[in-house]
């Protein structure tokens, strides 16, 4: 074997002593890590949400106006749909063409996310107003 080979195999074999150490020094210190976001207590609350819903009582105000804000449906097959900022949950399911019906006490309305619907006139808008979004080209910077 030349030198150069011999070198390149004790620096692999360096390298690969210095990761297994690592390994064992670093496993100690993120057992004691855990769940990084929530307190015990906290995630305790999100697995009893999770099991009974909290569902919203308010008082309800006839909006003449319904906006789909986001529609959820989890692997379980439980759904979520946020109706103007409200979450409604296990709500119907979405359609083939991604529009979900909205339940109101003035009537019912398929919504994408994002549309917002006039119970009064009937019309349905965009977020996106006219529907396309166009880019301005700016000046290259100098």
């Amino acid at each position: 074997m030349d030198r150069a080979s011999t070198r390149s195999s004790q620096l692999r074999r360096a390298t690969l002593v210095a990761a297994g150490v690592l390994v064992f020094v670093a496993a100690p210190a993120c057992a004691d890590l855990g769940r990084l976001f929530f307190t015990p207590q906290q995630r305790a609350e999100l697995d009893k949400r999770r099991v009974n819903p909290v569902v919203v009582q308010e008082n309800v105000v006839q909006e003449s106006a319904v906006t789909l804000n986001g529609y959820v449906r989890r692997s379980d097959g439980r759904t979520t749909t946020w109706v103007n900022g409200v979450p409604r949950y296990d709500s119907p399911g979405a359609r083939n063409d991604g529009r979900v019906v909205v339940r109101e006490p003035g009537g019912q309305v398929p919504l994408k996310v994002g549309e917002t619907a006039d119970l009064v006139s009937g019309g349905v808008r965009s977020a996106l107003g006219d529907g396309t979004v166009r880019a301005v080209p700016t000046a290259p910077p100098r």
